[in-house]
């Protein structure tokens, strides 16, 4: 039987309401943060929150792929914290250089595991990455022994690169644009990009049109397995250790990004470039609330409300079909 060719793909990447939304609210934050604390514009707090930006756009561009075809990752958080602790320990053991590349074959093993159970078990990808979260989150916890572990002196030289700044904007922002850009080009100008919203917007008719759909789900899950990876290794350089409990407040965060950046949780409907708008509110926020004295479980209900209301902005309330895959 002749295969079908593939259709015109509508990759919804044109400016909605609810970017003009977010990017209001961001300059509406950034405005009454700033009147509130004047600390808030001064040279240092800007750069430590591109710092922050850094690691949450990476984890961004992984989340936003997995959620165009309409599923999630919830151990994208769990991978991160697993690969900066296997950093350090990798390290520690004097495997050099081999380190890094040993991190991101972990990201990528434990991206690909996702996808795999997923696809060929046919589990929801909700349940498998909750199941995948709680292994990863164990391992890292078991390998380093529930403490976080100091990266030597004797290993600064492979880290030092975090602490490079060009002027206020330092050399770990310029590496997550340079993720973001690559993300953004292969969601725009690659088959495997329209592809993504295929899936995501209709699995079935995406399948009879010829798409390996197992495909692009594994090689997504994949894809935010080796951004959690390149994540991990920013974060450790950044801190100068490895710490077992770093990602747990993450994942909600990158959910909150992707969301408040216009991508539909539903599948089908969202764009990279605007993750990078998400992805600046939540750090903003988060600034924010630090600078007031603001406790961390309060802010974890701040951006659990945000994912719930970025949600009701993106819904495509036309659609039967609005359960993760």
């Amino acid at each position: 039987m002749k295969k079908m060719k593939a259709p015109s793909i509508k990759t919804n990447q044109k400016f909605s309401v609810a970017n003009f939304i977010g990017l209001s609210a961001l300059v509406i934050l950034i405005v009454v943060i700033g009147v509130i604390n004047n600390r808030f514009f001064l040279p240092q707090n800007i750069t430590d929150m591109l710092v922050s930006l850094s690691t949450l756009l990476v984890l961004g561009c992984g989340m936003t792929f997995v959620l165009l075809t309409g599923a999630i990752d919830l151990s994208i958080g769990a991978i991160y914290a697993s690969c900066s602790v296997l950093l350090t320990l990798m390290m520690s053991d004097g495997m050099g250089a081999f380190s890094f590349v040993l991190a991101i074959l972990f990201g990528i093993g434990a991206g690909a595991l996702n996808g795999i159970l997923y696809t060929k078990l046919r589990i929801p990808s909700f349940i498998t990455t909750l199941g995948t979260m709680n292994i990863w989150q164990s391992f890292a916890l078991l390998v380093s022994g529930s403490v976080p572990l100091q990266v030597k002196p004797d290993n600064y030289w492979m880290i030092d690169f975090a602490k490079i700044n060009l002027g206020v904007i330092p050399l770990l922002f310029v590496i997550a644009l340079a993720v973001f850009v690559v993300a953004y080009l292969i969601q725009k100008y690659t088959k495997f990009g329209r592809y993504t919203f295929a899936v995501g917007a209709n699995e079935r008719s995406a399948r009879l049109a010829g798409v390996n759909v197992d495909k692009v789900k594994i090689t997504t899950m994949l894809f935010a397995g080796l951004c959690a990876a390149i994540a991990g290794i920013m974060i450790t350089a950044k801190l100068k250790s490895g710490i077992p409990t770093v990602g747990d407040a993450v994942t909600l965060q990158v959910i909150a990004a992707c969301a408040l950046g216009g991508t539909a949780l539903a599948g089908g409907k969202g764009n990279i470039l605007f993750a990078l708008l998400g992805c600046a509110i939540v750090v903003v926020i988060n600034n924010g609330m630090n600078m007031v004295g603001v406790d961390m479980t309060m802010q974890q209900v701040v951006f659990g409300s945000l994912v719930i209301a970025a949600v009701c902005l993106t819904a495509d309330r036309s659609r039967k079909e609005q359960i993760i895959k």
